[in-house]
Parts: structure tokens; C-alpha cells; sequence
């Protein structure tokens, strides 16, 4: 019994609050069949109970079974609270009981890359080639942040098999860095591990050597070092001098083989980073066509606002009802808008766009202005997923219902200071009741007189929803004051018009064109963005 509640206070003493509350998980979330198992518990499918239709993935550990893999467990926590890219799996909540922990994490439809590659024994090169400019992207995101991941791996790979979308979800064998110091644990799994990780003095360039043969193992269907040996995969590994078979590899672009052995490199000078990757011919000539982004995307971009954690909050969850097909189309824009492929959209380029097409708005003055003071402002993945939102189309009645509900925990039908003091602290904030406090009256300042709440500690739904519509990118406060730049925008709207029906005629399937900038086609996509030093 003792070991059970030293491993959670040891938790806690290592890393501080990490937002581990002691509620029990029941009454939130129903556990669901098992997604997949390890050494240390399972992965089940969670439910909530305030909205079924919501699914999660709640990793289930046992405390018991830790010892000393407790470091790799923080080492996980650590990294997804740190991380926020469209191809990481995000954690959400974490709970605890007497001797099991759960981590409620973002539930991703598909399957492991390795299982997908079994099934297809091998993939089209442009397929290969779309997965791996994805795994790459990955990297140089967690490379600008100081994370090396270590264990690269299709297993550690989700999939979905229609977009061929990834995400990275095993992040238990991470370490930080800083290019002063060396990495000398020697970890990760044979077949992908870098010839310098075996001799226990390596940096972040170990994991270009991992995409390196899961490259070549997504090529031709098998590892480019094999052996029934593990020894002997060891020194193949350390000589470095993987076997092109003129029969698996002449049916594939000399730059499919040119990227893969520019991978496998022992020597650290001559391996390429991810930013030379990225601009390599296999990577950069896949497709001619750099998708254009929604005019109206670029245009609510000029519209910011800092959010308060409630709005956030809410944002997000909201965020998670949306259809796929919204959510796909909202990556498509964060990717094209990407254009350093960092996992994060630059200010500059934003205002470079903007210029191009000789656009005039008071409020992307202010963004300049915000922007010469920090030159190194970037939107965050999730400040652009969840302020995308425009309630008033895209969110139903009910969700409202629901997301009020997320937030009324004890069902009393009013969101209390307790109510958020709860969830926030699930989620890793510990806010004092003086911040609590103004958020409810931030809240309550945004409602119609007559919803209004007579106690400044309570939120009523009419409250609530007249908040959020007020906060939405379309409400028709910003509608008033947006009007007189509205023809403005409309001009730019047709201007990128143009800019894309003039696109090569192989390309315009992916085009805007006269029909989809119709009124109709602006319902998805206006934008209220916040910022992030880099």
C-alpha cells in the first residue's frame, strides 16, 4: 500500500501540480472496451457522461506496476501538457484513485502505421512520402521546443487510413535537451534506434535516423537493418550501410533512395535535419500546388483577441464537436498557413499576405503594431483550432447545452466558482478564488441585462450562451463594428478569387472559385486568433 502512494506522491514532490485530482473518474467518464494494453495497463474508450457523444482515450496505469519506470511516466505528462501540434495527440485530464492513474487523452480514429503497413505489405511512394513530410514536421516542432522523442516508430504511429493523417502518441521515452549537453541514456527499439544512440552519446539528430528507416521500411515493406538476431541488427546498425536491392527499389524515384540514404548517415554532418528534409526534392515536389487558403480565413486573422482561460475552455470543447469534414478543412488552412512548416503560422507571414493583396483594416494595424513589438509572435496549433469557431453556424443548440453542462459538474443547472475551480484544476490550473472570481464576472459583464445573474458567483445558461455568441467571430457586435471595412474585405475576397481560379489547371480541383465564395462558403471560417512568444 505504501509504494501505491509514494508513486503519486513522488508524482507530485518531481514535477508539482500536474493537475492529478483525486475525484473519481466515475463520475465523469464511462470506461469503455480496450483500445490497446502495455506492460503498465491499458488504453480504454471513454464516454462522457455530460455528452455521449463525445469519445476520449483514457490511458489507465496501474501504480503499482511503475517502480522504476515512474521517469518515464512524468517524462510523457511533461511532454503532452508541453506540446501542441495537428499531428501529437493532446492529454486533457488527469485523474487518480487509490492505486490507478488515468490520463484522459484526445481519442484518434485509426490504427497503428505498423498494422497499416502490414495490411498493405507496402504503400504508393506519394502515400510514403505524404506520412513521412508529416513525421518530419513533427520533428522539427519538437526539435524548436528542446524535446527529442527517442522512440520513433510506426508502433508508436496512429493512422487514419482515408487521409493518411498521423499522430504521434508514446511520448514515454522523451528527454529535453539544449545543444550544450549530450543525451547518454541508451533507449528506444532495435530496428529504428541511431548507430550513435548504441554508443550512448547522441543529440536530437537521433530521431532523423529513426524516420530514416521507417522511410525505407514504408518503401519496400521491411527494415533496411533485419536480423532474427538482435545482435547482429546492432552491428549493421553501428556500420551504417543499408542494401539497396535494385529489384524493391527500381520501381521507385531515385529521390525516394536519395531522401532514405540522406537519413541513414552516421555521420551527424552529413544526416539531414528536418529543415533540409522538408526541402528536399522527394518532399518538396510531391505535389506543384501549395494550397491557397479561404479569404475569409485570412481576413478574421486580422482580428485578435487575447482569451481568458474560461473562453479557452470552452473553445476547446466545442471545438471537439465539430464535424470531421470542418476539422479536416481547418488543418488544411493551419498547414498552408505554415509556411516554415514549424507547427506554428508566423505573424510576418500573415502581414506579407495581407500586403500582397494591398489590404487596409484598423484592426491589421494593431496586428502590425503587436507584431513590431515581438517579432517572434506565432499562433499556437490550438489558439488557431479553437478561436476558429463561428457558433453561430457551426455549433448546434444542443452542443451549447452540452458544453454548459461540461461545466456544471454537480448538475445544479448554474456553473459555480467551485464548478470551475474543479475544472480548471483538472486541467493543471490552480487559480485563486480572486481569478475565479473574474472570470464569472467577465462572464456575467457580456450578458443581456435581463439574463444577467443576480449573484456575481453563478453563471445561468442564458448567461452562458450569450457570452460565447458574443466572444464568436460572427457575432453581430464584431458584425457592427466590422461594417465599414466589410467592402474592403469583400474586395479581398474577390481579389484571392482571382488570385487562385488563375492557378495551374491541374491544381484548380484544390482552387477557389466563383461558386464556393458565395455567402455560403464564408460559414465555416472566420477566425479570432490569439498569440504566442515563440
Amino acid at each position: 500500500m505504501c509504494r501505491k502512494v509514494d508513486s503519486i506522491d513522488i508524482l507530485r514532490e518531481i514535477t508539482g501540480d500536474l493537475g492529478i485530482t483525486e475525484e473519481p473518474i466515475s463520475n465523469y467518464y464511462s470506461l469503455g472496451k480496450i483500445l490497446g494494453s502495455g506492460k503498465y495497463g491499458v488504453v480504454r474508450q471513454g464516454i462522457s457522461l455530460k455528452n455521449p457523444n463525445f469519445k476520449c482515450a483514457i490511458k489507465v496505469i496501474d501504480m503499482n506496476k511503475l517502480s522504476s519506470q515512474l521517469h518515464s511516466l512524468i517524462q510523457e505528462i511533461l511532454t503532452l501538457k508541453k506540446v501542441d501540434h495537428p499531428n501529437i495527440v493532446s492529454i486533457s485530464e488527469m485523474f487518480k484513485d487509490e492505486d490507478k492513474l488515468y490520463l484522459v487523452m484526445e481519442y484518434v480514429e485509426g490504427q497503428e502505421l505498423f498494422d497499416f503497413v502490414t495490411e498493405r505489405f507496402k504503400l504508393l511512394e506519394s502515400e510514403a512520402c505524404d506520412i513521412i513530410e508529416q513525421l518530419v514536421k513533427v520533428i522539427r516542432y519538437l526539435n524548436s521546443i528542446g524535446v527529442c522523442h527517442r522512440d520513433l516508430k510506426p508502433e508508436n504511429i496512429i493512422i487514419n487510413k482515408d487521409t493518411l493523417q498521423i499522430k504521434l502518441i508514446d511520448f514515454g521515452l522523451s528527454a529535453y535537451f539544449d545543444d550544450s549537453s549530450q543525451l547518454n541514456s541508451k533507449v528506444g527499439t532495435p530496428y529504428y534506434v541511431a548507430p550513435e544512440v548504441l554508443d550512448g552519446k547522441y543529440h536530437k539528430e537521433c530521431d532523423m535516423w529513426s524516420i530514416g528507416v521507417i522511410t525505407y521500411i514504408l518503401l519496400v515493406g521491411y527494415p533496411p537493418f533485419n536480423s532474427k538476431n538482435m545482435r547482429v541488427i546492432y552491428e549493421k546498425i553501428r556500420k551504417a550501410k543499408p542494401e539497396y536491392y535494385q529489384a524493391e527499389w527500381e520501381n521507385l524515384s531515385k529521390e525516394a533512395l536519395d531522401f532514405t540514404n540522406r537519413l541513414l548517415q552516421k555521420d551527424l554532418k552529413k544526416r539531414m535535419s528536418p529543415g533540409k528534409a522538408l526541402c528536399h526534392n522527394w518532399i518538396e515536389n510531391k505535389t506543384n500546388f501549395d494550397g491557397e487558403v479561404s479569404p475569409n480565413v485570412l481576413r478574421r486573422l486580422a482580428n485578435f483577441t487575447s482569451p481568458d482561460k474560461l473562453k479557452k475552455e470552452i473553445f476547446q470543447f466545442l471545438a471537439c464537436n465539430l464535424k470531421t469534414e470542418t476539422m479536416n478543412q481547418m488543418n488544411t488552412y493551419f498547414n498552408s498557413l505554415d509556411k516554415e512548416k514549424t507547427g506554428m503560422i508566423s505573424i510576418e507571414h500573415v502581414l506579407n499576405k495581407f500586403e500582397e493583396l494591398n489590404y487596409r483594416s484598423s484592426r491589421l494595424t494593431m496586428l502590425r503594431e503587436l507584431h513590431a513589438k515581438n517579432k517572434n509572435l506565432k499562433i499556437n496549433y490550438s489558439d488557431f483550432m479553437t478561436r476558429v469557431v463561428d457558433i453561430t453556424r457551426e455549433v448546434e443548440h444542443d452542443d451549447l447545452v452540452k458544453a454548459f453542462q461540461h461545466f456544471d459538474s454537480d448538475n445544479s443547472g448554474k456553473i459555480t466558482k467551485e464548478d470551475l475551480k474543479n475544472l480548471m484544476k483538472r486541467k493543471g490550473e490552480n487559480l485563486s478564488d480572486d481569478e475565479i472570481e473574474e472570470l464569472l464576472h467577465q462572464v456575467d459583464s457580456c450578458a443581456e441585462e435581463d439574463s444577467k445573474s443576480n449573484d456575481r458567483t453563478e453563471i445561468n445558461f442564458d448567461t452562458f450562451k450569450n457570452y460565447i455568441y458574443k466572444l464568436s467571430p460572427m457575432s453581430p457586435s464584431l458584425r457592427v463594428n466590422d461594417f465599414k471595412s466589410r467592402v474592403r474585405e469583400d474586395q479581398l475576397s474577390m481579389d484571392m478569387m482571382d488570385a487562385t481560379t488563375h492557378a495551374p489547371s491541374g491544381n484548380r480541383n484544390m482552387s477557389m472559385n466563383k461558386s464556393n465564395c458565395s455567402d455560403d462558403s464564408r460559414k465555416s471560417v472566420d477566425f479570432v486568433v490569439a498569440f504566442e512568444s515563440d
